[in-house]
């Protein structure tokens, strides 16, 4: 599969149009982050273009929120400014990923966050196993606390 990007801007009913050739496509949703990069995408699935035809697609995201919180082992204060990543599998496929960086609190939220087996790393990845595990299920708060 050819693998291009392709950017629309929100209709007023939140809606996005695309003009596509006829062919099949995998759509990703993303959203950019504050660093410049996409911070939080959803893989929504494939789709079918014929020759001539519009096709509509309902693609709402299933979603909850998942708040990380990155706390100090030894004294258990929260620690500020430390990398979060999470990737998200739903049906042992990956759904979506998001990175940041905690606030003051020690937290890291996503409000926005795709449905499914959650797993957090925090501070430099690596091949190294996840810190946390959590599933995150849609319209549900969903937490993991990581001690360093």
């Amino acid at each position: 599969m050819e693998f291009r990007w392709s950017r629309a801007p929100a209709e007023v009913d939140g809606g996005f149009l695309l003009s596509l050739l006829p062919g099949r496509y995998a759509l990703t949703a993303a959203r950019e982050s504050p660093f410049g990069r996409f911070g939080l995408w959803f893989e929504l699935g494939e789709v079918a273009v014929q020759d001539g035809a519009t096709t509509r697609l309902d693609l709402r995201i299933p979603a909850g929120s998942l708040t990380v919180k990155v706390t100090n082992k030894a004294s258990g204060r929260p620690r500020a400014e430390t990398a979060v990543q999470v990737e998200i599998s739903r049906d042992g496929r990956p759904s979506g990923r998001a990175a940041g960086m905690t606030d003051v609190d020690g937290e890291h939220a996503l409000t926005l966050c795709p449905v499914g087996a959650a797993r957090i790393w925090v501070g430099e990845r690596g091949s190294r196993d996840p810190d946390a595990a959590v599933e995150v299920v849609a319209g549900k708060a969903a937490s993991a606390t990581v001690s360093l």
